[in-house]
């Protein structure tokens, strides 16, 4: 007993411990390298790409394009008094043939977590004006990721998250 109690309580601190193991044992692997970081699923856990709306956008945002594959739903919202405030969302299945990865391209990021709707994620904040900030979260019941991209202020990219719902 005391033999087992020891492993039990082993495997708890190590996971405690170290998030990424935790992270792995629960369906996602995150490694940060080269610029990037990268979020692997070593299983496949959505079958279909959930439909979603957006229920609250800033004001003057619409959908300028949108691309759909059976794995991802990418879309580009643009402000149509200026162009140059805009954001992408993309929501993709979960799965071992394709990652969600954040480009750091050099930039120096803030990387915060956050909660929205239930959900944990993490705020990657730009500290130069010059690098877009970017919102990761994973919705492991339905087995999709999120991300949205944009310069937009990271409370406002917060809020766009928050409006987000699953059909």
């Amino acid at each position: 007993i005391a033999a087992i109690l020891t492993i039990v309580v082993g495997i708890t601190l190590f996971f405690t411990i170290n998030t990424q193991a935790r992270a792995a044992a629960i369906g996602w692997i995150k490694k940060t390298f080269f610029g990037q970081t990268v979020y692997s699923f070593p299983q496949d856990t959505a079958q279909v790409l959930p439909n979603y709306q957006l229920t609250w956008l800033p004001e003057g945002m619409q959908l300028e394009k949108r691309i759909t594959t059976p794995e991802c739903d990418m879309r580009l919202y643009t402000d149509v008094d200026d162009p140059n405030q805009s954001f992408t969302i993309q929501c993709s299945t979960q799965n071992i043939h394709s990652n969600l990865t954040i480009s750091h391209d050099g930039a120096e990021y803030t990387v915060y977590p956050v909660q929205m709707n239930g959900f944990s994620g993490e705020m990657y904040q730009s500290n130069d004006e010059n690098f877009s900030h970017g919102l990761v979260w994973l919705d492991e019941d339905c087995g999709v990721s999120f991300a949205i991209v944009s310069y937009l202020d990271p409370n406002v990219i917060l809020h766009i998250a928050e409006g987000i719902k699953l059909e």
